[in-house]
């Protein structure tokens, strides 16, 4: 593993689509973190001080980067999710949460509906931050079909994206196709009505996120039985970065209560 990161003693070590940031000696539950389009397992690295003891971190690493750059990036969701249902399927031995940000929410909420469909256990809790109810319609213009610069221009301006990234000519040509692949498996989803899920669902968003306005957040509460809520913080679109404390903070108040509830008497 790169970064600094420990094996966790408790799980397989997977074939690479999931990473350990966090290990626990006595964990209670995974937390299991999707990223958001272009991202990895670092935009999660500094939940690593944040979260309570019990609580086991793992990100999902997606293909065309990292420890799986020799595999091409994907372009449908619907694929995309079957292998990531069998990447986790090793890591449910114990109760899990899913969080993702932006795609990873996407990817969070059609996961967590896939392995119901292969009567896998819910999710204690289904957290989706900065992407709209999938219900909802696109209304944004495409992005994945434009060209490399302009695809480059228009995600400098959502401000998330590491300068050097797109400045170095080289290290461009390299993340540009991945930003591409992603763009292209959120804006050809289309949404297929199933049962609500059984998992609550925490929708997160920011109060200056022009991608995702607040009806767009709490249209979520259709998609579960289990409860519902939405928790608004500072920042903009890439707010699971400096409000990590306060979002590790609610996760580790919902997760370990969820977790003391369903632990025998």
């Amino acid at each position: 593993m790169s970064g600094g990161e420990r094996p966790c003693p408790s799980a397989p070590p997977g074939d690479g689509w999931l990473q350990c940031l966090r290990p626990a000696a006595m964990p209670r539950l995974r937390l299991i973190a999707l990223p958001h389009a272009g991202g990895g397992p670092w935009a999660y690295r500094s939940w690593r001080d944040h979260l309570a003891p019990p609580i086991e971190l793992w990100a999902v690493q997606l293909p065309g980067r990292g420890s799986l750059l020799d595999q091409p990036a994907r372009t449908a969701l619907p694929p995309l999710v079957d292998e990531l249902r069998q990447a986790v399927a090793p890591h449910l031995n114990l109760p899990y949460a899913l969080f993702g940000h932006s795609m990873g929410a996407l990817l969070a909420f059609e996961l967590a509906r896939a392995l119901r469909r292969h009567a896998r256990p819910p999710p204690l809790a289904l957290f989706v931050a900065g992407h709209r109810a999938p219900q909802l319609p696109r209304t944004e213009p495409d992005l994945h079909h434009l060209s490399d610069r302009a695809l480059a221009a228009e995600v400098a301006q959502f401000d998330g994206t590491p300068d050097e990234l797109l400045d170095d000519a080289a290290l461009s040509a390299l993340f540009v196709p991945i930003l591409r692949a992603d763009f292209t498996v959120c804006e050809t989803y289309r949404y297929q009505h199933e049962d609500p899920l059984l998992a609550p669902i925490f929708a997160l968003g920011a109060d200056d996120d022009p991608l995702v306005p607040r009806p767009q957040l709490e249209a979520w509460r259709v998609q579960t039985v289990g409860g519902f809520e939405l928790m608004m913080v500072p920042g903009n679109h890439f707010f699971i970065r400096g409000s990590a404390a306060v979002i590790c903070t609610r996760l580790n108040s919902e997760l370990l209560a969820r977790t003391t509830a369903q632990a025998p008497a």
